[in-house]
């Protein structure tokens, strides 16, 4: 095969393993291969494990797209699980298979070889000489499947041209953005509005023919297909320019990108947008404590700096190098039409509800959720779980809740977890709650880190493993989160997965209560009253139960009660003690209400 991809070869499948691990690849493609945005996830997915196996250290089945047809590996043959999830090699000659395999189909299309390739030669891995003959190979191997792609389709050409983008080629020059010709324009917002054009004449659906009618238009207004640009200033100056990036998103608004490794020229530009806005806080404190230093540093470059940094660790690229002019207006192509179809560029709600003063919050938010807008599928679903202006519905919850976290919404997959865990809305299943658990998890939602370690923990859906419980309740608590610092405590308490040590359990339960956290507040008072393994100490046990108390705790508010009946830590106060014992036993405690009788006091 003239273009056959042999960059990888293994001898560590035999024969049979090699086919089993091929029927799979095929399945999926043929499951997806209608399907123009999942078959691009692929590629970039595959691209990565060849190139990024070494350094960051990830298994096959930790990538996204691949755990689908490991899946179906798993049942039938174990041992080739096994050996994909521990072996590099592996790993990469599924890539490279799978590679081949779209490449065979037809199902590479001209831009998206384009985008890959642009991210490849950003890459910022300090590569070893294995990863730059696999780079190499690679770069090898793209360049000549969109030649491949060009030959075929210049063959099967259609005998009539787009009529449209004919006449849009031949009356370029003489078009109009913003009071200015496309012929006086300077490279950037001549490769915006060529992109833009061209997009809304094919409407996101193009051929290699149509892409390379791209260079005469090019020419026409005087930028050379080949002449090089910078990757990153181009989206600088397009993100600075509000009237061109409306150009290029069409007036409509860029949702958040949970995963830029595949949409890297708009997850810088979403990214910078946040900076500007949410995040602005984030430069604001860098310049504050900049400038107290005496470093001079404007909020410009701050920006550039994390933005950089935030393609480094968030996509593995480098966006501050330079492509040429063709290459990015494809580039830009790819992450229009991929973006559009996952419902990441939508108008704004202001345009969207235009004519619909009468609609109320709720029928805004189902507007927008049924155009695919993410967060507005996840606060319907928050509306619904909470009977917030409309009726409680734990299956409608469910439903937009569902819609949100397919498109990678983090809070939604913790909600979505948290359903299944305890069956609001939907039948209860342990595993689907980790699975969606862990999905938001990895995305850093500490309240999903926590519950996903309390599953290991309690060996809900998952085989109980203490050592992964307390993997994910230190990730949370890097966020500082109360519950993951409690259940830490815990186990330091009663040496579950450590070693017993009540000096740690009381660190951790009292970053907890100091946080509010009524579990961690109860505990400490219990230790503190017991005087178990620690100095007893009366004082700081009705302080602590006082706090849980107060949150309506009714083994704290009982707690509270003895203290104060026999002036332990308090001045005795029969009738404080009354007043403690009354507010558990209305919860239903026994114990409270026992001391209310032996006291002679009526519930």
């Amino acid at each position: 095969m003239a273009n056959e991809l042999t960059i990888i070869e293994t001898d560590i499948l035999n024969v049979d393993e090699k086919s089993e691990l091929n029927a799979n690849i095929d399945r999926i493609i043929e499951a997806h291969k209608n399907n123009r945005q999942e078959i691009n996830r692929l590629v970039f997915e595959s691209v990565a494990a060849m190139t990024e196996a070494d350094q960051a250290q990830e298994k096959l089945s930790n990538k996204g797209f691949f755990r689908r047809f490991i899946g179906g590996i798993t049942g039938s043959n174990q041992k080739l699980q096994n050996k994909i999830n521990s072996n590099r090699a592996v790993v990469q000659y599924a890539a490279q298979q799978t590679l081949q395999k779209l490449v065979e189909q037809n199902l590479m299309t001209f831009d998206l070889i384009t985008a890959v390739n642009n991210k490849l030669n950003a890459s910022i891995y300090d590569v070893n000489t294995e990863f730059n003959r696999i780079y190499t190979g690679l770069e090898k191997f793209l360049k000549h499947s969109r030649n491949e792609i060009v030959r075929l389709e210049t063959r099967l050409a259609r005998v009539e041209q787009n009529v449209q983008l004919l006449t849009w080629q031949n009356s370029i020059e003489y078009l109009e953005f913003d009071g200015e010709e496309y012929l006086d324009m300077d490279d950037t917002k001549k490769i915006v509005c060529l992109t833009r054009d061209f997009f809304d004449i094919t409407k996101g659906n193009w051929t290699t023919s149509d892409l390379l009618l791209l260079k005469t238009a090019m020419a026409t207004i005087g930028i050379q297909p080949r002449a090089k640009v910078n990757y990153f200033s181009v989206l600088k100056e397009i993100g600075n320019n509000e009237v061109l990036k409306n150009k290029l998103l069409n007036g409509k608004e860029l949702q958040p990108i949970v995963n830029p490794s595949y949409l890297i020229a708009l997850g810088t530009l979403k990214k910078m947008e946040s900076l500007k806005n949410e995040e602005s806080y984030i430069v604001d404190t860098v310049n504050n404590y900049m400038n107290q230093y005496n470093i001079g540093e404007d909020c410009e470059s701050i920006c550039d700096g994390l933005t950089d940094k935030y393609l480094q660790e968030k996509a593995l690229v480098n966006i501050n190098i330079d492509v040429e002019s063709y290459d990015m207006i494809l580039d830009l192509l790819y992450n229009l039409e991929q973006a559009e179809s996952e419902n990441l560029i939508v108008s704004p709600l202001k345009e969207q509800v235009q004519g619909k003063e009468y609609l109320n919050e709720y029928e805004k938010m189902m507007y927008s959720a049924e155009q695919g807008d993410s967060e507005a599928q996840y606060l319907l679903g928050i509306m619904y779980e909470k009977g917030n202006e409309i009726e409680q519905d734990y299956e409608e919850a469910v439903k937009w809740y569902k819609e949100s976290a397919k498109q990678g919404n983090s809070e939604a997959q913790y909600k979505l977890g948290y359903m299944y865990q305890f069956g609001d809305g939907v039948r209860q299943d342990y595993e689907e709650a980790v699975r969606w658990y862990k999905e938001s998890a990895e995305q850093g939602n500490s309240e999903a880190q926590n519950n996903l370690g309390e599953m290991y923990y309690y060996g809900y859906g998952v085989e109980e493993d203490y050592e992964e419980a307390i993997r994910w309740y230190r990730k949370a608590i890097e966020q500082g989160n109360s519950k993951a610092q409690y259940n830490l405590g815990h186990m330091y308490e009663w040496g579950d997965g450590v070693k017993e040590d009540y000096k740690e359990a009381i660190k951790w339960y009292r970053k907890a209560a100091e946080q509010g956290n009524i579990e961690a507040q109860f505990s400490l008072g219990l230790m503190y009253d017991s005087g178990r393994e620690i100095e007893q100490n009366y004082e700081e046990a009705v302080k602590w139960y006082k706090k849980a108390a107060e949150q309506g705790d009714s083994t704290a508010q009982c707690n509270l009660g003895v203290m104060y009946e026999w002036g332990k830590g308090v001045i005795q106060d029969k009738e404080e003690a009354v007043k403690w014992y009354r507010k558990a036993a209305e919860q239903g405690d026994t114990d409270a209400r026992e001391a209310l009788e032996r006291l002679g006091v009526t519930v």
